[in-house]
């Protein structure tokens, strides 16, 4: 009750001259005591009043009157037994009440004459419904707020508090608290309810008068409010804005149920990733956006607008995590996120293999769960599996399901494979429409980890008017010329960023003996229901080693894919022998060079210099045989690496004591002819190693050389020579004091090679006079000259004619004669 004073005002209903008789224009101040506003007054018995109240400011203007009506009072003097009730409102026991009024009496018991009355009026009447009721629902709670009702625009005065009803079923209502402890605040926390079920609730005003045990003390029963319990979780939003450009403002803005529906401003976390965690409520679905610097995030698709995502938390730590890239729809796969791929293939009439790719990158994974149905409203676990296949032997027509088991909790597919065992359909989930289209920008490259290797790409444009969500990598050892899922293996998924951003991606160890695979991308669209496969892009893994380390490192295979134990190249490498703290190896054999367009230019190189050897001397080398007509082979020669070094100091220093050393089969040949060459990439020739030895172990059967460079390597058979027709000089020009050993050195010389086993050299100058003659008999057909004269002085620069002849070939070319320059 408010504390402006209180006034009566009345009149005699027969209009006698006493107080009451006429309106009284000021009327009767009132007492305020802890029971209300009081006044006594002597009235004549039997009489009917009429009369009002008023509530005045202490200026004396009228705050508030009744107007509306007039309440009535007969004035008792004597009352029947009958009309009494026992039950009173205070605790005083001389008042007894009369009949269903407001009239309380004391009486005399034996004549049952009224000595006084008690008339108790609620002066406002009934009190109008709480106003702006709201349910706001929590963890195991409901937190209900509301204002005070209000008349003429003010807070009604004699507002006691306010009973809450609830019900689970909107129709069965109780009371939560009684009059005896009315709710005197604005909102009440209803606590250690059950999240998940929905609660019904109505209110009820209740004013001071309740005392008296009046019926208009209490307001009507409010309309019917309701609320689901939940957990409040902590959500962590995470923006990828990757090649976008660098931003002051990020923002996350929408309908967030609990939220304000304003913008919420991020935190910069790196580069190019922002993030905020906010509290949300847990099995609640919320729609939002981003904006940065004022530009918001543009439509998905025609039929989406905005983001839209459930909030879960499957593994129960009271935390879920959004990582959103600009301009990508949120999609939920249809298996768990370790699983690439779920295949169901016939193998019999009543035999399935179920198969399914996982993630090489993925720990602490317990085993496999399968579960079986023949109806989509239940599922049955039929088996585990620590493999990631399971044989299951059925009849009819039946739903799959693939979950992964971890030690905290268990992750399940959202979508199932159907498979009808009447039909020899080959499934896969998830079912997607491929399309074969080139993806820009594949490239791999070298990581910093041994077996690892960097995929990158450019993120495709938009299908059917949407941008792809996520992206699949794929590999194969072999060219695939299908779409078929099944013929590739699974390394990982990550999610698409916007058109035109460079995507990146790191595989796992695949392999330490310089394995090669066919690596894809596969993008997908549409919630999972279009994708587009990449081309492929050839790769080979590298070994990373540091100037301390001595190891001997093979590559195991002359094709694609993985490697053998059995080496078909080796490299020796000492402690200290590479100029560099660390230095990372990739060997590629002619199969993968010819493959990877990145060695195109080197291919030719190599059948350039192929083509300038006698074919007798590669008799003893097998053909190379290509499986895939998309790739043509250049060379006869497979036994040709390619050794690629990454220095971390970036320069091209020599290295000291490393060998390389290529197995070899004799196939009824002399092995002392069998030597390793380089490819000069400058002649493009084969180059005899001659920079320390280059030698047969026949023990192990192998060739032995040692290098100070690392280049193309190559086996060749170096017998002499039948004639005399495919002479060759190197280096021409002779160049030695350039520093670069392709166009020699002062120790390197000049060689002659293709010469014939009983070949005699002639050397010239310009003028045509013969400065040297050279019996270059007995030898592997090939002969160094370390070009000096026959008075052992060196050659001054110049243009210089040489004559090769062998007199003992009766059928064949026996004289060839040709130029070299020294500078």
């Amino acid at each position: 009750m408010d504390n402006y004073q209180k006034y009566i005002t009345g009149e005699n209903l027969g209009g006698e001259n006493d107080e009451f008789g006429d309106w009284e224009p000021m009327g009767s101040s009132m007492t305020k005591t802890s029971d209300g506003w009081i006044i006594k007054k002597m009235l004549v018995p039997y009489r009917t009043i009429h009369y009002k109240y008023t509530s005045k400011t202490p200026s004396g203007g009228i705050l508030w009157e009744e107007k509306e009506s007039v309440r009535e009072l007969t004035v008792l003097y004597s009352v029947s037994p009958d009309d009494l009730s026992p039950s009173l409102p205070h605790s005083s026991t001389s008042w007894y009440r009369y009949k269903d009024t407001n009239i309380y009496v004391k009486i005399d018991t034996n004549t049952y004459e009224v000595k006084e009355m008690l008339v108790l009026d609620n002066w406002a009447g009934a009190p109008p419904l709480p106003e702006d009721i709201i349910l706001i629902p929590g963890d195991s709670k409901i937190k209900i707020k509301w204002e005070d009702p209000r008349k003429n625009n003010r807070v009604i005065s004699d507002i006691e508090g306010y009973l809450i009803y609830r019900s689970t079923d909107g129709k069965n209502f109780s009371t939560i608290n009684s009059t005896s402890n009315l709710i005197t605040e604005n909102y009440y926390i209803d606590r250690n309810l059950t999240n998940g079920i929905t609660y019904y609730y109505r209110l009820q005003t209740v004013d001071a008068s309740y005392r008296f045990n009046r019926s208009d003390s209490y307001s009507e029963l409010s309309s019917v409010y309701s609320a689901v319990p939940n957990a409040l979780i902590d959500v962590e939003f995470v923006l990828d804005l990757k090649g976008l450009g660098k931003f002051e403002n990020v923002y996350i803005k929408g309908d967030f149920t609990n939220w304000d529906k304003s913008k919420i401003k991020m935190e910069k976390l790196s580069t190019y990733l922002y993030t905020k965690t906010v509290k949300i409520v847990l099995n609640t679905t919320i729609e939002y956006k981003y904006e940065v610097d004022g530009e918001e995030e543009p439509d998905f698709s025609n039929s989406q607008k905005n983001r839209i995502v459930k909030i879960t938390d499957e593994d129960g730590d009271r935390t879920f995590k959004i990582y959103d890239v600009w301009g990508i729809p949120n999609y939920t796969s249809p298996l768990p996120d370790e699983i690439g791929f779920f295949f169901i293939e016939k193998i019999s009439s009543n035999n399935l293999k179920l198969s399914w790719s996982v993630d090489p990158s993925i720990d602490g994974i317990l085993y496999y769960t399968i579960y079986r149905s023949t109806s989509l409203l239940y599922k049955t676990l039929i088996s585990t599996t620590s493999s990631p296949e399971f044989t299951d032997i059925v009849s009819g027509k039946f739903y799959y399901w693939i979950g992964v088991k971890y030690s905290d909790g268990e992750k399940i597919s959202t979508s199932p494979v159907y498979f009808d065992t009447d039909s020899d359909d080959f499934k896969i989930l998830p079912e997607l429409n491929i399309t074969k289209k080139e993806i820009k920008g594949m490239d791999t490259e070298i990581s910093d980890e041994t077996g690892k290797i960097k995929l990158s790409w450019i993120s495709p444009e938009k299908l059917d008017g949407e941008n792809s969500h996520v992206t699949y990598l794929l590999y194969s050892t072999y060219p695939v010329l299908e779409t078929k899922l099944s013929n590739f293996k699974f390394l990982g998924k990550t999610k698409s960023h916007y058109p035109g951003v460079r995507e990146e991606f790191e595989t796992v160890n695949l392999g330490e003996n310089f394995p090669g695979y066919f690596f894809y991308v596969l993008a997908i669209y549409n919630n999972y229901k279009n994708a587009i496969l990449s081309q492929y892009k050839y790769g080979v893994c590298g070994i990373k080693l540091s100037s301390k380390d001595e190891r001997t490192l093979f590559k195991g295979s002359n094709d694609w894919g993985v490697s053998g134990s059995t080496p078909v190249f080796k490299i020796e490498i000492p402690k200290y022998s590479i100029p560099a703290k660390e230095f990372y190896i990739r060997v590629y054999n002619l199969k993968e060079i010819l493959t990877d367009e990145d060695f195109e230019n080197i291919a030719k190189k190599i059948e350039e210099a192929n083509s300038k050897i006698d074919g007798e001397k590669f008799k003893i080398l097998p053909e190379n045989e290509f499986s895939s007509n998309d790739i043509n082979s250049v060379s006869k020669n497979s036994k040709i690496f390619l050794v690629d070094v990454s220095l971390s100091s970036g320069k091209n220093e020599d290295f000291k004591n490393v060998k390389v050393a290529i197995p070899y089969t004799e196939n009824g040949m002399n092995p002392k002819y069998f030597k390793i060459a380089r490819l000069n990439e400058k002649h493009n020739f084969w180059q005899i190693l001659k920079e320390g030895m280059n030698e047969v172990d026949a023990e192990n059967k192998e060739v032995v050389a040692e290098v100070s460079r690392f280049s193309v390597f190559s086996l060749i058979y170096l017998a002499p020579s039948k004639d005399l027709s495919n002479v060759v000089v190197y280096p021409n020009p002779y160049i030695p004091y350039d520093g670069d050993e392709r166009t020699g050195t002062i120790s390197s010389g000049i060689t002659f090679t293709n010469i014939t086993e009983n070949a005699v050299i002639h050397i010239y100058n310009i003028a045509g006079e013969e400065i040297l003659k050279i019996d270059a008999s007995n030898t592997t057909g090939e002969y160094n000259w370390n070009v000096k004269n026959k008075d052992g002085k060196s050659l001054s620069s110049g243009l210089y004619i040489f004559l090769v002849e062998d007199k003992t070939i009766k059928n064949g070319v026996n004289k060839f004669i040709g130029k070299f320059s020294i500078i």
